[in-house]
């Protein structure tokens, strides 16, 4: 397998990166190369539209972040980071643009441009009101991550080890009736919410509340570091389980090892855990964390890919030796867990979605985790288009009739096409009469 001409055949996305911390603060021109870090150095540069374009990234998350103890107000300066990127994009109008509206990311997919999309890290930006929310939608806002390392009056954040001084300033578990109410509104307006940071009780107050899918934009698993920061196997799933996304970090303190393999690993774990359609990247970039070493910046994205397809031909061995002593069929789901794997690592574009206008998986013959109309396409493995035509499957008991998502339990009407079961009968446009499901 070539590892390069597979990352490069389909564009890659990035659910979480700072790049207007820089080119906000700092007034760094991100449009021409700059010097990356050989360790973590937080001045040097981990990516620019250049480095972007050479590692094949074409979407980037613009995640805002104000820290608390900067005298610039939090909203001012989401909407300055906002403003940042904005003007990067003007300047360089061949190579980037702002995907602020529904729709946006396929057409600037399309003309091979780099697609920027709107986030913000900490509900602190909104400064406890629901109208600044509403405004920072209607500017782009995609997501909003919840809380961060302390509380803001919206959710508690999770424990950092070796980090007391964080600790302290935790305060009362879960969410806040105003956080409650935040969530709800994200759902309204169509920003997705991430519960990255989120303490255990914060983030079973979010499930209990949400209706939608979630994200953790940017985390490892405790399988390989045991920390409230990261996720657990059955947080994970329940994040599947929403429909919802998962972005692997690069902070190698959360990965249990300081390199890109160590990255692998926990993208393998994940999609083992909740399914291929359920994780991806979300590296943190230029969010003043340590990187692993052989992903510090973003030109060596391709490298996580090259990992990931030399694990496929390890599969396809494993398969090979098992052929006499089992099922031939069980050696191919392996071989064909790690394409989808690959997939899940790679943006699609569809035509239509309410929060991000793609699809995750290079087609739609493996993972597929957002598409279009309300929520779209299929969450899991499926085949389809931007109107969801010839989906045939669909997990966890998720269903999507001409893009419409709706639940299908017992005695769910046939319309809704998603019977708990194997995936037989999708019909020529939506789901109807698909039976499907985990």
């Amino acid at each position: 397998m070539d590892a390069r001409a597979l990352h490069f055949s389909a564009p890659v996305a990035d659910l979480h990166a700072h790049p207007a911390l820089n080119a906000y603060y700092l007034r760094r021109d991100l449009g021409r190369e700059h010097r990356g870090p050989r360790r973590w150095n937080p001045l040097r540069q981990q990516i620019d539209l250049p480095r972007a374009r050479e590692g094949g990234l074409r979407l980037l998350t613009n995640c805002v972040y104000a820290p608390a103890v900067l005298p610039v107000k939090p909203f001012r300066a989401a909407l300055g980071g906002f403003d940042a990127l904005e003007r990067l994009c003007a300047r360089n109008p061949a190579l980037a643009q702002v995907a602020r509206r529904r729709g946006d990311v396929g057409p600037i997919l399309q003309n091979g441009k780099l697609a920027v999309i709107h986030a913000a890290e900490g509900g602190h930006h909104l400064e406890g009101s629901l109208s600044r929310l509403e405004e920072l939608a209607s500017r782009g806002l995609r997501y909003l991550t919840l809380t961060h390392f302390i509380h803001n009056g919206i959710a508690q954040p999770a424990k950092l080890p070796g980090h007391f001084y964080f600790t302290l300033l935790r305060g009362a578990p879960g969410l806040t009736e105003f956080g409650r109410r935040l969530v709800r509104r994200c759902e309204e307006l169509g920003v997705l919410v991430d519960v990255t940071h989120c303490s255990d009780r914060s983030l079973a107050d979010v499930l209990s509340v949400a209706q939608k899918p979630l994200l953790a934009t940017h985390t490892g698993f405790r399988r390989f570091f045991q920390s409230e920061r990261n996720l657990s196997d059955e947080q994970l799933r329940e994040i599947a389980r929403s429909g919802g996304m998962v972005g692997v970090i690069t902070w190698n303190s959360l990965l249990g090892g300081d390199s890109v393999e160590a990255m692998a690993d926990s993208i393998v774990h994940g999609a083992s855990v909740a399914g291929a359609a359920h994780v991806g990247i979300g590296s943190d970039f230029d969010g003043w964390v340590p990187s692993a070493a052989g992903i510090r910046d973003a030109r060596q994205y391709p490298a996580l890919t090259e990992l990931l397809a030399r694990r496929q031909l390890l599969a396809r061995a494993r398969r090979d030796r098992v052929k006499k002593s089992a099922p031939r069929r069980r050696g191919a789901r392996g071989v064909r867990f790690v394409k989808s794997l690959l997939r899940a690592l790679r943006v699609s574009a569809v035509r239509r979605c309410p929060y991000f206008s793609f699809a995750w998986g290079s087609d739609f013959t493996g993972a597929v985790a957002c598409g279009c109309d309300a929520f779209g396409c299929a969450v899991g493995a499926g085949r389809g288009d931007g109107e969801t035509r010839g989906v045939d499957c669909c997990a966890g008991g998720w269903a999507f009739a001409r893009g419409v998502p709706s639940y299908a339990g017992p005695g769910a009407p046939p319309e809704y096409g998603c019977i708990r079961g194997r995936a037989t009968g999708a019909s020529a446009r939506g789901v109807t009469g698909a039976v499907c499901g985990r």
